[in-house]
Protein backbone atom coordinates (compact mmCIF):
# COMPACT_ATOMS: atom_id res chain seq x y z
CA UNK A 1 0.00 0.00 0.00
CA UNK A 2 1.09 3.61 -0.82
CA UNK A 3 2.23 5.75 2.17
CA UNK A 4 -0.37 8.22 3.96
CA UNK A 5 -0.66 11.75 2.65
CA UNK A 6 -3.09 14.26 4.09
CA UNK A 7 -3.28 17.49 1.44
CA UNK A 8 -5.37 20.28 2.46
CA UNK A 9 -6.15 22.69 -0.31
CA UNK A 10 -8.27 25.40 -1.22
CA UNK A 11 -8.84 29.44 -1.85
CA UNK A 12 -6.53 31.75 0.43
CA UNK A 13 -8.01 33.22 3.73
CA UNK A 14 -9.61 29.93 4.52
CA UNK A 15 -7.80 28.64 7.46
CA UNK A 16 -5.92 26.33 5.78
CA UNK A 17 -2.91 26.53 7.91
CA UNK A 18 -4.64 26.86 10.94
CA UNK A 19 -6.01 23.32 10.14
CA UNK A 20 -2.92 22.14 9.31
CA UNK A 21 -1.16 22.76 12.17
CA UNK A 22 -4.65 21.24 14.39
CA UNK A 23 -4.55 18.20 12.66
CA UNK A 24 -1.23 17.59 12.59
CA UNK A 25 -0.85 18.01 16.88
CA UNK A 26 -3.67 15.03 17.34
CA UNK A 27 -1.93 13.04 14.21
CA UNK A 28 1.48 13.05 14.85
CA UNK A 29 2.19 15.28 11.83
CA UNK A 30 4.66 17.35 9.70
CA UNK A 31 3.44 19.71 7.36
CA UNK A 32 5.08 20.22 3.46
CA UNK A 33 4.54 23.80 2.40
CA UNK A 34 2.66 24.14 -1.35
CA UNK A 35 2.66 27.93 -1.67
CA UNK A 36 5.10 29.46 -4.57
CA UNK A 37 6.21 32.55 -2.67
CA UNK A 38 6.52 31.21 0.97
CA UNK A 39 9.48 29.24 -0.73
CA UNK A 40 11.42 32.95 -0.27
CA UNK A 41 13.33 34.33 2.16
CA UNK A 42 12.38 37.47 3.58
CA UNK A 43 8.74 37.50 2.29
CA UNK A 44 6.70 36.59 5.21
CA UNK A 45 3.97 39.08 5.43
CA UNK A 46 2.89 39.42 2.21
CA UNK A 47 3.01 35.94 1.66
CA UNK A 48 1.30 34.84 5.00
CA UNK A 49 4.17 32.45 5.84
CA UNK A 50 3.46 31.19 9.25
CA UNK A 51 5.78 32.39 11.94
CA UNK A 52 7.74 30.36 14.26
CA UNK A 53 5.34 30.60 17.15
CA UNK A 54 2.39 30.08 15.58
CA UNK A 55 4.01 26.65 14.58
CA UNK A 56 3.85 25.37 17.64
CA UNK A 57 6.55 22.83 17.46
CA UNK A 58 5.25 21.35 14.35
CA UNK A 59 8.12 21.00 11.76
CA UNK A 60 7.12 22.87 8.38
CA UNK A 61 9.09 22.21 5.14
CA UNK A 62 9.35 23.94 2.33
CA UNK A 63 9.81 27.57 3.83
CA UNK A 64 11.95 30.24 3.54
CA UNK A 65 14.34 28.24 0.79
CA UNK A 66 15.30 30.19 -1.90
CA UNK A 67 16.76 34.11 -2.29
CA UNK A 68 14.08 36.19 -4.24
CA UNK A 69 16.50 36.80 -6.65
CA UNK A 70 16.39 32.98 -7.86
CA UNK A 71 14.59 31.13 -9.99
CA UNK A 72 12.39 28.17 -8.99
CA UNK A 73 10.10 25.77 -11.31
CA UNK A 74 7.63 23.23 -10.82
CA UNK A 75 9.79 20.59 -11.06
CA UNK A 76 12.25 21.46 -8.31
CA UNK A 77 9.77 21.88 -6.17
CA UNK A 78 7.77 18.33 -7.31
CA UNK A 79 11.18 16.64 -5.90
CA UNK A 80 11.87 18.42 -3.29
CA UNK A 81 8.32 18.04 -1.43
CA UNK A 82 8.27 14.42 -2.81
CA UNK A 83 12.04 13.70 -1.14
CA UNK A 84 10.35 15.38 1.99
CA UNK A 85 6.95 13.42 2.58
CA UNK A 86 9.21 10.13 1.61
CA UNK A 87 11.43 10.68 4.63
CA UNK A 88 8.53 11.89 6.93
CA UNK A 89 6.89 8.45 6.73
CA UNK A 90 10.03 6.68 7.12
CA UNK A 91 9.80 8.73 10.49
CA UNK A 92 6.52 6.92 10.97
CA UNK A 93 4.65 10.41 11.04
CA UNK A 94 1.91 11.40 8.48
CA UNK A 95 2.80 14.18 5.88
CA UNK A 96 0.72 17.07 5.37
CA UNK A 97 1.26 18.50 2.19
CA UNK A 98 -0.58 22.29 2.44
CA UNK A 99 -1.19 25.38 0.56
CA UNK A 100 -2.96 27.23 -2.74
CA UNK A 101 -1.01 26.82 -5.32
CA UNK A 102 -2.50 24.39 -7.39
CA UNK A 103 -0.09 22.91 -9.84
CA UNK A 104 2.61 22.52 -7.11
CA UNK A 105 -0.18 20.73 -5.30
CA UNK A 106 -0.70 18.63 -8.82
CA UNK A 107 2.67 18.02 -9.42
CA UNK A 108 2.99 16.09 -6.28
CA UNK A 109 -0.15 14.12 -5.74
CA UNK A 110 -0.60 13.30 -9.33
CA UNK A 111 3.16 12.29 -9.98
CA UNK A 112 3.39 14.83 -13.03
CA UNK A 113 6.38 13.24 -15.08
CA UNK A 114 7.81 17.37 -16.02
CA UNK A 115 10.29 16.93 -19.30
CA UNK A 116 13.74 18.45 -18.65
CA UNK A 117 14.05 21.15 -20.75
CA UNK A 118 17.08 23.86 -20.79
CA UNK A 119 16.40 27.46 -21.15
CA UNK A 120 16.30 29.01 -24.20
CA UNK A 121 17.85 32.68 -24.06
CA UNK A 122 17.28 34.09 -27.36
CA UNK A 123 13.24 33.09 -26.88
CA UNK A 124 13.60 34.31 -23.30
CA UNK A 125 14.90 37.77 -24.35
CA UNK A 126 12.03 38.16 -27.25
CA UNK A 127 9.59 36.86 -24.90
CA UNK A 128 10.35 39.35 -21.96
CA UNK A 129 9.01 42.46 -24.43
CA UNK A 130 5.83 41.48 -24.47
CA UNK A 131 3.10 42.14 -22.13
CA UNK A 132 1.42 40.20 -20.24
CA UNK A 133 -1.50 39.61 -22.23
CA UNK A 134 0.33 38.94 -25.12
CA UNK A 135 2.00 36.25 -23.60
CA UNK A 136 -1.14 34.36 -22.43
CA UNK A 137 -2.40 34.55 -25.74
CA UNK A 138 0.61 33.56 -26.85
CA UNK A 139 0.61 30.39 -24.83
CA UNK A 140 -2.72 29.61 -25.31
CA UNK A 141 -1.93 29.04 -29.18
CA UNK A 142 1.42 26.82 -28.30
CA UNK A 143 0.56 25.19 -25.29
CA UNK A 144 -3.13 23.80 -26.36
CA UNK A 145 -4.44 21.61 -23.85
CA UNK A 146 -2.25 22.83 -20.63
CA UNK A 147 -4.01 24.42 -17.92
CA UNK A 148 -2.49 26.84 -16.01
CA UNK A 149 -2.34 26.98 -12.12
CA UNK A 150 -3.69 30.48 -11.26
CA UNK A 151 -0.82 32.42 -10.22
CA UNK A 152 1.13 31.38 -13.25
CA UNK A 153 -1.49 33.07 -15.51
CA UNK A 154 -0.84 36.24 -13.98
CA UNK A 155 3.36 35.73 -13.83
CA UNK A 156 5.23 36.92 -16.98
CA UNK A 157 8.62 34.83 -15.56
CA UNK A 158 6.51 31.50 -15.39
CA UNK A 159 4.26 32.05 -18.92
CA UNK A 160 7.61 32.96 -20.08
CA UNK A 161 9.02 29.22 -19.12
CA UNK A 162 5.84 28.11 -19.83
CA UNK A 163 6.04 29.04 -23.56
CA UNK A 164 9.56 28.18 -23.49
CA UNK A 165 8.50 24.42 -22.84
CA UNK A 166 6.19 24.20 -25.20
CA UNK A 167 7.85 25.33 -28.65
CA UNK A 168 10.72 22.77 -27.39
CA UNK A 169 8.44 20.01 -29.51
CA UNK A 170 8.37 18.05 -25.71
CA UNK A 171 5.33 16.71 -24.61
CA UNK A 172 3.17 18.27 -21.90
CA UNK A 173 3.75 16.88 -18.37
CA UNK A 174 1.93 13.14 -18.49
CA UNK A 175 0.61 12.32 -14.98
CA UNK A 176 1.68 8.45 -13.39
CA UNK A 177 -0.72 6.03 -13.62
CA UNK A 178 -0.18 4.29 -10.69
CA UNK A 179 -1.09 6.80 -6.98
CA UNK A 180 1.79 7.22 -5.38
CA UNK A 181 -0.01 7.99 -1.92
CA UNK A 182 -2.87 6.96 -0.19
CA UNK A 183 -4.17 10.27 0.29
CA UNK A 184 -6.87 11.92 1.39
CA UNK A 185 -7.35 15.48 0.48
CA UNK A 186 -9.69 18.33 2.47
CA UNK A 187 -10.78 21.63 0.50
CA UNK A 188 -11.90 24.70 2.83
CA UNK A 189 -14.09 26.66 1.26
CA UNK A 190 -16.76 29.77 1.75
CA UNK A 191 -18.77 32.08 0.74
CA UNK A 192 -18.22 34.87 -1.66
CA UNK A 193 -19.30 37.00 1.21
CA UNK A 194 -17.45 36.00 3.88
CA UNK A 195 -14.34 35.64 1.53
CA UNK A 196 -13.92 38.72 0.81
CA UNK A 197 -14.46 39.81 3.96
CA UNK A 198 -11.81 37.48 5.61
CA UNK A 199 -9.59 38.80 2.96
CA UNK A 200 -10.36 42.17 3.67
CA UNK A 201 -9.47 41.87 7.24
CA UNK A 202 -6.11 39.81 5.95
CA UNK A 203 -5.15 42.62 3.65
CA UNK A 204 -5.38 45.62 6.18
CA UNK A 205 -3.12 42.81 9.30
CA UNK A 206 -0.68 42.51 6.46
CA UNK A 207 -0.56 46.44 6.05
CA UNK A 208 -0.86 47.13 10.03
CA UNK A 209 2.41 44.11 10.21
CA UNK A 210 4.57 46.30 7.92
CA UNK A 211 3.80 44.93 4.20
CA UNK A 212 4.95 47.73 2.51
CA UNK A 213 7.87 48.15 4.23
CA UNK A 214 8.41 44.52 3.27
CA UNK A 215 8.06 44.86 -0.08
CA UNK A 216 10.66 47.89 -0.37
CA UNK A 217 13.32 45.98 1.71
CA UNK A 218 12.43 43.16 -0.88
CA UNK A 219 13.48 45.60 -3.83
CA UNK A 220 15.86 47.11 -2.41
CA UNK A 221 17.48 43.46 -1.68
CA UNK A 222 16.71 42.34 -5.82
CA UNK A 223 18.44 45.90 -6.80
CA UNK A 224 21.67 44.39 -5.71
CA UNK A 225 21.58 41.33 -7.53
CA UNK A 226 20.45 42.67 -10.83
CA UNK A 227 19.54 45.66 -12.76
CA UNK A 228 17.40 47.87 -11.24
CA UNK A 229 14.17 47.71 -14.73
CA UNK A 230 14.75 43.19 -14.30
CA UNK A 231 14.45 44.04 -9.80
CA UNK A 232 11.05 46.13 -10.78
CA UNK A 233 10.23 43.44 -12.95
CA UNK A 234 11.04 40.44 -10.76
CA UNK A 235 8.90 42.07 -7.56
CA UNK A 236 5.80 42.02 -9.94
CA UNK A 237 6.17 38.78 -10.45
CA UNK A 238 4.91 38.29 -6.62
CA UNK A 239 1.62 38.99 -7.82
CA UNK A 240 -1.43 40.32 -5.32
CA UNK A 241 -0.48 42.74 -3.04
CA UNK A 242 2.99 43.01 -4.06
CA UNK A 243 2.22 44.49 -7.45
CA UNK A 244 -0.17 47.19 -5.17
CA UNK A 245 2.43 48.11 -2.98
CA UNK A 246 5.24 48.53 -5.70
CA UNK A 247 2.71 50.70 -7.30
CA UNK A 248 2.04 53.15 -4.21
CA UNK A 249 5.55 52.96 -4.09
CA UNK A 250 6.35 54.57 -6.92
CA UNK A 251 3.77 57.40 -6.16
CA UNK A 252 1.73 56.42 -8.95
CA UNK A 253 -1.44 55.51 -6.47
CA UNK A 254 -2.81 56.78 -2.97
CA UNK A 255 -2.86 54.30 0.04
CA UNK A 256 -6.76 54.38 -0.22
CA UNK A 257 -6.16 52.57 -3.97
CA UNK A 258 -3.39 50.34 -2.57
CA UNK A 259 -5.83 48.99 -0.37
CA UNK A 260 -8.63 48.20 -2.71
CA UNK A 261 -6.37 46.90 -5.16
CA UNK A 262 -4.58 44.82 -2.60
CA UNK A 263 -8.15 43.54 -2.10
CA UNK A 264 -9.48 42.81 -5.33
CA UNK A 265 -6.28 41.06 -6.40
CA UNK A 266 -6.51 39.09 -3.43
CA UNK A 267 -10.19 38.41 -3.85
CA UNK A 268 -9.95 37.61 -7.79
CA UNK A 269 -6.88 35.05 -6.85
CA UNK A 270 -8.90 33.21 -4.80
CA UNK A 271 -11.69 32.54 -6.83
CA UNK A 272 -9.28 31.23 -9.65
CA UNK A 273 -8.02 29.14 -6.70
CA UNK A 274 -11.24 27.67 -6.60
CA UNK A 275 -11.73 26.95 -10.29
CA UNK A 276 -8.34 25.26 -10.02
CA UNK A 277 -9.24 22.74 -7.23
CA UNK A 278 -13.08 21.86 -8.46
CA UNK A 279 -12.31 20.04 -11.12
CA UNK A 280 -10.55 17.87 -8.36
CA UNK A 281 -13.37 15.08 -7.84
CA UNK A 282 -11.20 13.35 -4.74
CA UNK A 283 -11.16 16.51 -2.64
CA UNK A 284 -13.45 16.26 -0.23
CA UNK A 285 -15.23 20.19 0.35
CA UNK A 286 -15.60 21.38 3.76
CA UNK A 287 -17.29 25.03 4.49
CA UNK A 288 -15.26 26.81 7.26
CA UNK A 289 -19.14 28.57 8.08
CA UNK A 290 -21.70 25.28 8.87
CA UNK A 291 -19.30 23.05 9.43
CA UNK A 292 -16.86 22.38 12.28
CA UNK A 293 -13.51 21.79 10.45
CA UNK A 294 -11.19 20.33 12.69
CA UNK A 295 -13.63 17.56 13.56
CA UNK A 296 -15.21 17.39 10.10
CA UNK A 297 -11.53 16.66 8.74
CA UNK A 298 -10.67 14.13 11.14
CA UNK A 299 -13.74 12.26 10.18
CA UNK A 300 -13.22 12.54 6.80
CA UNK A 301 -9.20 11.27 7.63
CA UNK A 302 -10.41 8.23 9.50
CA UNK A 303 -12.75 6.91 6.91
CA UNK A 304 -10.24 7.35 3.84
CA UNK A 305 -7.53 5.77 5.78
CA UNK A 306 -10.11 2.97 6.72
CA UNK A 307 -11.55 1.58 3.54
CA UNK A 308 -7.83 2.47 1.55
Amino acid sequence: MPPSLITIVGPTATGKTDLSIALAQQLSGEIVSADSRQIYRGFDIGSGKVSLSEMHNIPHHMLDIRDVWQGYSVAEFQKEATQHIQEISQRNNIPFLVGGTGLYIDAVIQGYQIPEIPPNPHLRKKLEQKTLTELQQMHQLVAKGESLNPSDSQNPVRLIRKIEQAMSGSPLPSKKTEPLWNNCIIGLTASPTTLRTQISKRVQQRLELGAIEEVHHLLETLTQHMSVPAAHKKLTTFGLGTVAIFDYLQGTISYESLQKQYITKEYQYAKRQLTWFKRNPEIHWIDIEKEPVVEESIQQIKYTFSVA
